[in-house]
């Protein structure tokens, strides 16, 4: 990554904001400021205010978090006659920017 990568550090681990809609990485709009900067995939068009973006990638990434741990509850309780898992797997809602997470930022 570069210095001008948009990205989110997530226990340690700096992942790059993607577009939600392509999951290409995204790009500031202008002049890169993170007070009142705007940045966003412009060939999709999805554009916001650089705190927007975070707050939208910080999101995506909490719930992704949870998501990738309810998957790996499921799949114990697949094994077994004893447990039943009947959590959220799958995002309920589009994310307009996101961060890849394959679960060693939690440590799985």
């Amino acid at each position: 990554m570069s210095a001008n990568d948009i990205s989110i550090t997530v226990n340690d681990v700096s992942r790059p904001v993607l577009c939600g809609l392509c999951h290409k990485p995204i790009d500031w709009i202008g002049e890169p400021d993170t007070e009142i900067g705007e940045a966003g995939c412009v060939s999709c068009d999805n554009t916001a205010d650089i705190k927007q973006v975070a707050k939208v990638a910080i999101e995506f990434a909490e719930d992704e978090g949870q998501l990738i741990l309810n998957r790996q509850m499921r799949d114990v309780a697949k094994s077994s006659s004893f447990l039943k898992f009947t959590g959220q797997t799958r995002h309920k809602k589009t994310h307009a920017f996101i961060v890849h997470i394959d679960g060693s930022e939690f440590g799985l």
